[in-house]
C-alpha cells in the first residue's frame, strides 16, 4: 500500500465495585426481588421478575450519550427492532417482550445507578447491554440476571448469567485470525493501539500474544488512549519513533480516524492499517479518501455488504424504519436482543432466571439471528462460558467502498497470558 494509507478510564475499582454491592443491598432490603404483580406462577413454576402471563420485562443499557455514543450508536433501535419482529409474531411462548432503554454514558458510577433503576424499581427480567463499562456485573452475577450483549468485557468470559453472541471473552485465550490477516498484508512490525478500558485493553495484549504464530513483531504498544480528544500527534509520533509499518487500533472509531489522521500530518508511512469496529460506508464516505486501504475487524458478524439472505433481510429491516444498518453497535443491538429471545425461548413456558441461563448454556449453535461469522457455543470451554470467537470476517476500504474479503478468516485459539 503506497504512502499512508497510501471512540473512560477503567472504573472498575475496588471502592467502585463496593460501592455497586453496598448500592444495590441497601436498595434491596427495602423491598423483594419478586413483586407479586410482575410474576407469574404456572404450576411448580418459580415465579419470576419481570414475567407476567403475557409480558417479560427487559433493560437495554448502553450510552446513549457521553463521549462513546457515536460509536454505540443505532444499538438500542436494533435491538428493539429485533424485539418487535418477534413481538409482531406472537411474542415468546404468548409473552411480549417489553424493553426499557437506559443510559450509562459508558461511566461506571451511572452504570451502577442505570442497572439499580432497571433491576430494584423496573423490576426488569434481564439486561441487554453494550458499554465500556462493567461495574455492574457483579451484582447481576450475584442474582444470576439473564445478561446477553457483545462479549468484550471480562465477565463474559466467567459468570454464567452472561452470554456473548460473538462467543466468550477473550481474556485468557484469543484467535490468531486477526496476526493472520496482518500477515497476509506482509506487514510485520505492528503499532498496537487501545483506550484504557478493560476490554479494549484484553484485545490489545492477547493481540500481541498471538502475534508470533504470524511472524510480527511488537514495535509499540499505547493502551491508555482516552475516550474523546486526545492528543494524536503525539500518539503519532511515538508510532513513527518505533518503526511500525502496521498498525490496530483497538478503540472507538473516531479515535482511530484521528490517529489516522495525524499519522498523515506526520508523514509517516502505514503499510496496513487495522481499525476495530469499522463497518459503516457513512465513515469512510465522509473520511474524503482518508480510510483508502484501512482494514475493518466487525465485531462478530459478517460484512453487510455480501450478498446473504440473513444479511440482507436484516438490512432490509433496519432501513424500512428508517434505522442505520451498518454502523457498528446497529448488528451488535440486533444480535444481542437476538441472543435474548433464544434465552427466553430455550427457557420455555416457565421463564425462570435458572431455566433461562441453565438451558442457554448448554446451546452449541447460535448464529446471531444468520448474522454470526460462525455458531457460537454456551458450553463449558476454554472459559467457563465457552470459547473466544476464532473468527473474524475482515474488509478493506478500496476506492471509497468498504469490499469485504472472500471469506471470513478463522485462526487458532491461543493461551495469551
Amino acid at each position: 500500500m503506497a504512502g499512508l494509507l497510501s471512540k473512560r478510564n477503567r472504573t472498575r475499582t475496588t471502592l467502585l465495585a463496593s460501592a455497586l454491592g453496598a448500592t444495590f443491598l441497601l436498595s434491596a432490603c427495602g423491598s423483594s426481588t419478586t413483586d407479586a404483580a410482575d410474576a407469574t406462577n404456572t404450576g411448580d413454576c418459580t415465579p419470576s421478575q419481570g414475567v407476567t402471563a403475557d409480558a417479560v420485562k427487559v433493560g437495554i443499557i448502553f450510552p446513549q450519550s457521553g463521549p462513546a455514543a457515536a460509536t454505540f450508536s443505532e444499538f438500542d433501535r436494533a435491538a428493539q427492532l429485533r424485539f418487535k419482529e418477534e413481538n409482531d409474531k406472537g411474542g415468546v411462548n404468548g409473552r411480549q417482550i417489553i424493553a426499557t432503554v437506559y443510559d450509562d454514558k459508558s461511566d461506571g458510577a451511572t452504570q451502577v445507578t442505570v442497572a439499580n433503576k432497571a433491576l430494584l424499581s423496573d423490576k426488569v427480567f434481564g439486561i441487554v447491554a453494550a458499554s465500556q463499562a462493567d461495574t455492574m456485573y457483579p451484582e447481576l452475577n450475584r442474582q444470576n440476571v439473564p445478561t446477553t450483549g457483545l462479549s468484550s468485557l471480562p465477565p463474559y468470559g466467567t459468570d454464567l448469567n452472561t452470554f456473548g453472541f460473538n462467543g466468550s471473552f477473550t481474556g485468557n485465550y484469543l484467535s490468531t485470525a486477526a496476526a493472520e490477516r496482518f500477515a497476509v498484508d506482509g506487514t510485520n512490525d505492528i503499532a498496537v493501539v487501545s483506550h484504557s478500558s478493560p476490554g479494549a485493553r484484553s484485545s490489545a495484549s492477547g493481540f500481541l500474544a498471538t502475534a508470533p504464530t504470524a511472524g510480527l513483531n511488537e514495535a509499540v504498544s499505547i493502551n491508555d488512549m482516552p475516550v474523546g480528544t486526545f492528543d494524536a500527534t503525539a500518539m503519532a509520533l511515538k508510532i513513527k519513533q518505533s518503526g511500525a509499518n502496521g498498525v490496530y487500533s483497538i478503540s472507538l472509531i473516531e479515535s482511530g480516524i484521528s490517529l489516522l489522521s495525524a499519522l498523515k500530518q506526520q508523514g509517516v508511512t502505514i503499510d496496513t492499517f487495522m481499525m476495530a469496529l469499522l463497518s459503516s460506508p457513512e465513515y469512510v464516505a465522509s473520511s474524503n479518501g482518508l480510510l483508502e486501504g484501512v482494514i475493518g475487524a466487525p465485531s462478530g458478524f459478517k460484512p453487510l455488504m455480501i450478498q446473504d439472505e440473513s444479511v440482507q433481510s436484516y438490512v432490509s429491516a433496519m432501513e424500512a424504519a428508517g434505522y442505520d444498518p451498518y454502523v457498528a453497535f446497529a448488528p451488535i443491538g440486533y444480535m444481542s436482543a437476538d441472543l435474548m429471545i433464544r434465552g427466553l425461548q430455550e427457557a420455555g413456558t416457565c421463564v425462570t432466571k435458572e431455566n433461562f441461563v441453565n438451558n442457554l448454556r448448554q446451546v452449541t449453535d447460535y448464529s446471531g439471528a444468520g448474522l454470526g461469522v460462525a455458531p457460537v457455543s454456551y458450553q463449558p470451554g476454554v472459559n467457563p462460558t465457552g470459547d473466544p470467537s476464532k473468527c473474524a470476517w475482515f474488509v478493506t476500504v478500496l476506492n471509497d467502498t468498504l469490499v469485504p474479503d472472500a471469506a471470513a478468516t478463522c485462526g487458532e485459539l491461543i493461551a495469551t497470558s
